[in-house]
Parts: structure tokens; C-alpha cells; sequence
């Protein structure tokens, strides 16, 4: 066998394996892009139910109650009377329609103030 034939067929395994290295990479870059897409709407859906359950415990503890939620700082939060709404910089969004047995409006951004003042829930 020719010597030059030897290395001509390790240039082409080279190749082949350099070809399929590089579809790796490229199908690892998707899943992990997708794996943070996913890991912040999951952020986002936990952030949106601890708002809840805490305009909910504000409200059941009566007037003059407050507490501070500290959501993630890129998240910001509005409440109109036909829900709430959460997003975040990414310009991804979660409304919800959930009832309270407070009145509730107001938003906020970062940490937020959840007060009660006679029965009627400020966010901000």
C-alpha cells in the first residue's frame, strides 16, 4: 500500500469525526438553550404562586398587616381586577386569574410590599 494512501484515509477519518463532533456541539447548545428556557418559566410559575398565597395570607390576617415578598429582581408584577400578571426581562409573561377574597391592586418590581389597609390589598 502507498504511503500517501495511508495518510489521505486518516485525513478522511479526521474529517468524519471532526463532522460529527461539530453536530454535537450544536445539538448540546440546543438542549441546554431549552433546559433555561424552561428553568425560567418554571421560576416564573413558583415566583407568581408564592405572590398568591402570600396576598393571600395578608388578606386573612386583616387590616394593617403587610408583608415583603422578594421576587427575582428581573421579575415585575401587576394585578387588575381581572388578575395578575408576572414577567420577567426576557419579555416572557404568566397571567393568572385567581380570585382573592381582598381587593387587590397596585405593582411592583424586585421586592414587593403586600399591604392590607381595610381590607383592600396595595402591592408595591
Amino acid at each position: 500500500m502507498p504511503r500517501g494512501q495511508v495518510s489521505i484515509e486518516y485525513l478522511f477519518l479526521a474529517l468524519i469525526m471532526l463532522a460529527a463532533l461539530t453536530f454535537s456541539i450544536a445539538a448540546l447548545s440546543g438542549i441546554r438553550n431549552y433546559a433555561e428556557e424552561q428553568k425560567k418559566q418554571i421560576e416564573l410559575d413558583s415566583n407568581a404562586e408564592k405572590l398568591f398565597l402570600e396576598i393571600e395570607s395578608v388578606c386573612a390576617l386583616g387590616n394593617g398587616n403587610s408583608r415583603i415578598i422578594k421576587l427575582d429582581e428581573e421579575n415585575s408584577v401587576s394585578w387588575t381586577e381581572s388578575g395578575f400578571t408576572i414577567s420577567n426581562s426576557d419579555s416572557e409573561t404568566k397571567a393568572a386569574q385567581k380570585n382573592t377574597t381582598c381587593k387587590v391592586e397596585g405593582s411592583g418590581k424586585g421586592s414587593v410590599m403586600i399591604v392590607n389597609q381595610g381590607g383592600k390589598i396595595k402591592i408595591t
